[in-house]
């Protein structure tokens, strides 16, 4: 945690800004933050002493917790990466004798995070190091990446004498007349301006187009600013489709799954073909409850709900009349003698070619293990063939290719509970999702090219290109990410701090301040809001605690605006934005100044066209 002198620097220092607005402005409105910095400055050592005694039950709580996540067998990523610093820090010059690689190839750079940079640090040192990436294209603050690491990297190249830097501004994918519109569009403050492969402008053709609509009036239909975004996707499309364009070449993309999927709705009501890349459909797609059928099944044949369900997929074809008469005589059997089905099966000795293949592949587990037999299993049953037939896109054959390789890596990062996988992605019974299993539930990509309109959130199109992109909701405002109400910290700076809790009581006499509110000079007052015990809760930030906050903000906010660049850049020949409504603060609409001057028309530059519609 910050110590005191660190609290009462942060709260001189932000005493000064607020004095010195205060004269440049002539407000009043900075007394009440000024007053509350006073009453934090006369308790500084009641929120130190909080701090260290959550700093000793945080330690004491930790080691449970890791020790408990080890005993079941459930270490995340982000443990293997602290457990690996730990490691490193207590035996360096062992490993780096050990694990040493002559040269190091680094790709995606600008999305690593603070810990795997330090790891990288020590076993890549003396060695030659080759760096890649674009911190215009960092988009995963949520998980740790800051551009802030790659820009440290890139300052220690620039001052070391041994090292070398080629900046690569030039842009192979997209027409020359989309790559002037970027260095029009994105600031040159933030952004690189890029160069196209070529200067063959073609300065009449229009490339840029925005869809700007008033949110629409209905007497039946509740109104809403998605009812004309929906309408203005579905009038390019058309547009293009009308011109040749294959479904296929054409994305649209949204931040979030959610606009995505009442999108699909509204597209497929106007016989518009579709593909949705959308997270959470993994679990549920039939060809991976099939497969689980199976895989269920070699860890527990005498499951004989699982066993009938894995008989009655189209890979096993028993017919429902069978299973029945199956189910009837071993009931009558079990009167004398408790059996389960499969027993009953083997033990009746059925002739079923599937019977007789299901027992081969169980027998083998014993030689070849779980996985190889399971992913042998799918082969043999024709799982990849039936589901190319079914679904040409191949997306089925994706998703059980993406099953197979999801339990090759649950092994492989130590876990050994195969029951525990198989129930989790068949029963969905975890409520929350850690960074490892966050893609269990993402439905994959199919190999082959769809014919359908390609919908997905702009971190899955992240390293993909399309003929012509479609942005929605650029003018949906940002909205910072909830964390926690009362701790925060700092991964860079390595510090955290509080914000406490005060509660005022509710009684008959009167509204009496808990001991934490005395401490911290709270007078009594009637709460504004409380709850039904009569009990208000307030927050009292320290300044630390602010600081981070405003940070973890900023980076945001500044990820919101590369994540607008990775969008628009995945575009070849057209690019359309689309928003409804009036622009809500902070949206890309409300941040870059190029939506400020939008007039209907068409419009001429010097390297090209851009139209701006409006409903």
């Amino acid at each position: 945690p910050f110590n005191k002198e660190e609290m009462q620097q942060l709260i001189t220092n932000k005493k000064q800004e607020l004095l010195s607005k205060a004269y440049i402005k002539k407000s009043e409105k900075y007394m009440k933050p000024l007053l509350e910095l006073k009453k934090e400055e006369t308790n500084i050592d009641i929120f130190f002493r909080l701090c260290l005694e959550l700093q000793t039950l945080g330690q004491k709580m930790i080691s449970m917790w890791n020790q408990e996540k080890k005993d079941r067998s459930q270490i995340t990523l982000n443990d293997m990466e602290t457990m690996t610093m730990a490691i490193l820090n207590s035996k360096e010059g062992l490993l780096q004798d050990q694990y040493k690689w002559n040269f190091w190839f680094l790709d995606e750079y600008q999305d690593i995070s603070l810990i795997q940079n330090n790891i990288l640090n020590i076993l890549s040192k003396g060695s030659q190091v080759f760096i890649v990436g674009d911190p215009q294209q960092s988009i995963y603050y949520f998980r740790g990446a800051s551009t802030s690491v790659f820009q440290k990297k890139e300052e220690e190249a620039k001052t070391n004498t041994h090292s070398q830097i080629q900046y690569l501004t030039k842009n192979y994918r997209s027409c020359p007349e989309l790559i002037a519109f970027f260095n029009d569009f994105f600031p040159e403050t933030t952004f690189t301006k890029m160069k196209p492969v070529n200067d063959n402008y073609k300065k009449e053709k229009t490339v840029v187009f925005f869809n700007i609509n008033k949110i629409m009036k209905s007497s039946d239909i509740k109104t809403s600013k998605e009812e004309g975004e929906w309408k203005a996707v579905l009038n390019r499309v058309n547009n293009l489709l009308k011109q040749g364009t294959k479904p296929g070449d054409i994305a649209v993309l949204a931040r979030k799954n959610k606009p995505l999927q009442q999108l699909a709705w509204y597209l497929k009501k106007h016989q518009i073909p579709v593909h949705l890349h959308s997270s959470g459909s993994f679990k549920n797609r039939r060809e991976v409850t099939d497969a689980l059928f199976l895989l269920r099944f070699l860890l527990t044949p005498h499951d004989d709900e699982n066993l009938i369900g894995l008989l009655r997929t189209p890979y096993c074809r028993i017919p429902d009349q069978t299973l029945v008469e199956w189910v009837q005589k071993n009931k009558q059997e079990e009167q004398n003698n408790t059996s389960s089905l499969w027993r009953f099966c083997i033990k009746e000795n059925i002739y079923q070619p599937v019977i007789k293949e299901l027992k081969y592949h169980l027998e083998n587990t014993h030689k070849m293990g779980i996985t190889l037999s399971f992913q042998q299993a799918i082969l043999d049953l024709s799982f990849i063939d039936l589901s190319y037939y079914q679904d040409p896109t191949g997306v089925r054959e994706a998703n059980i290719w993406k099953l197979i390789y999801c339990l090759k890596d649950y092994e492989t990062i130590g876990h050994n509970n195969l029951f525990a996988f198989a129930d989790y992605l068949f029963f969905d019974s975890l409520s929350t999702e850690s960074d490892d299993n966050a893609s269990y539930s993402q439905n994959a990509i199919s190999a082959i090219e769809s014919t359908g309109i390609q919908l997905m959130t702009i971190h899955s199109a992240k390293g993909l290109e399309f003929k012509h992109v479609i942005i929605m909701n650029v003018r949906a405002g940002f909205r910072a990410k909830e964390g926690s109400a009362y701790f925060t910290g700092d991964q860079e700076i390595g510090k955290w701090a509080l914000a406490v809790k005060s509660k005022i009581y509710r009684t008959n006499i009167e509204f009496a301040p808990s001991r934490d509110s005395l401490l911290l000079g709270e007078k009594k007052k009637r709460p504004e809001k409380s709850n039904k015990m009569g009990i208000e809760d307030k927050r009292i930030k320290s300044s630390a605690h602010k600081k981070i906050q405003e940070k973890h903000k900023e980076n945001e906010l500044k990820e919101f605006d590369r994540l607008l660049y990775v969008a628009a850049t995945r575009a070849k020949e057209t690019l359309s934005l689309i928003g409804a409504g009036t622009p809500e603060k902070n949206s890309w609409s409300d941040r870059f100044s190029f939506f400020s001057h939008l007039k209907p028309g068409s419009h001429q530059k010097k390297y090209y066209k851009y139209s701006v519609h409006q409903d």
